[in-house]
């Protein structure tokens, strides 16, 4: 069986031409509904509906990275993997993909206990 689909669109118009229709038919002026603030429009646009409007929160950008946390990803590395790599390059490097941090851990800072705890 086959199913004609209906044809894309290729102008913003008749999408344009919802939106100005959900807009005048709420209130009736669609010129009244552009001047709102944000809040007053969600509350005029959904009235039948709770609105909840929380307070602005400022976007931050924070790793979680540390040195202990590197070093307890380190620390469950299996025995022979650390000295491998601590005999190949003099120490061990962990680079934190998400902020380019570079912890550096030598063999006596590994043989010192650091990254022996697991949570």
């Amino acid at each position: 069986m086959l199913q004609q689909l209906p044809a894309q669109l290729t102008d913003a118009e008749p999408q344009r031409a919802v939106v100005n229709a959900v807009f005048t038919d709420r209130d009736g002026t669609r010129d009244e509904l552009l001047g709102l603030t944000p809040e007053a429009l969600l509350f005029k646009l959904y009235q039948e509906e709770t609105v909840t409007v929380y307070p602005p929160a400022p976007i931050l950008f924070k790793c979680r990275c540390s040195r202990e946390r590197s070093a307890d990803a380190i620390s469950l590395l299996p025995e022979s993997e650390r000295e491998e790599i601590l005999a190949e390059q003099g120490d061990i490097t962990m680079t934190c993909e998400l902020c380019g941090a570079t912890y550096r851990f030598g063999r006596k800072v590994l043989a010192s206990g650091a990254g022996t705890t697991l949570h």
